[in-house]
């Protein structure tokens, strides 16, 4: 995170032909300061559940309440093409094996290998601002003009994800819950189906104040 802050050069003077009274009032001495922040994604997991039959998955796929299986990736789970409604590889989040004959430790995966957003986060804040002293011979009493942007660059971050695969059954492991429009016919994730980007950080606002200090 870095801060700033600098006097913009004054147009009016030196007897220019913007040297007058109300335009120098209008243009000069203005200052602009700003400040820029900027992580990574926090990390988060996938994860599974099933439209139907789904109840006690803990104890029926690791033998164990207290603790649940993780979802099985095979091949590559990173989208070659990503989009919208398919962030990441929905195919390679699969559901582990489980009960007695296959019994879940709950390790199929690990914790935290997606990173939302899965960009470098950054955001810039500028503040431009003027004072307008009511009098040369007291710098306590003046008028204070000021522009403020937050998001200034209106750069877009995603920030949030459906990373929970809906599977219609452990009999039937077809996915529910994809997107609509995307994969099975019987998809019906919606909007924000499994896969599919469902937010992105504050988009550029501006705000605009005049303080009097006395």
């Amino acid at each position: 995170m870095g801060n700033n802050s600098c006097a913009i050069p004054k147009f009016g003077k030196n007897h220019n032909l913007l040297d007058l009274p109300i335009v120098r009032l209008a243009i000069n001495d203005w200052q602009l300061s700003g400040q820029w922040q900027a992580s990574t994604g926090s990390p988060v997991s996938f994860g599974f559940n099933f439209q139907n039959d789904s109840s006690n998955i803990n104890q029926r796929w690791t033998g164990n309440p207290d603790y649940g299986p993780r979802p099985v990736l095979v091949g590559n789970w990173r989208a070659s093409s990503p989009s919208d409604y398919a962030a990441f590889n929905t195919a390679a989040i699969q559901v582990p094996l489980g009960g007695p004959a296959h019994p879940s430790v709950g390790l199929e995966s690990g914790f935290n290998y997606w990173s939302n957003p899965t960009t470098f986060w950054s955001n810039a804040q500028t503040t431009m601002m003027k004072n307008i002293m009511f009098s040369k011979d007291n710098n306590r009493r003046y008028l204070q003009l000021r522009l403020e942007t937050y998001n200034t660059f209106n750069h877009h971050d995603f920030n949030g994800f459906n990373l929970t695969g809906t599977f219609n059954s452990p009999a039937n492991l077809t996915l529910v819950n994809l997107p609509a429009g995307i994969g099975p016919a019987n998809s019906n994730g919606g909007r924000f189906g499994f896969g599919a980007r469902t937010g992105t950080n504050a988009t550029r606002s501006l705000q605009a104040a005049v303080k009097i200090y006395f």
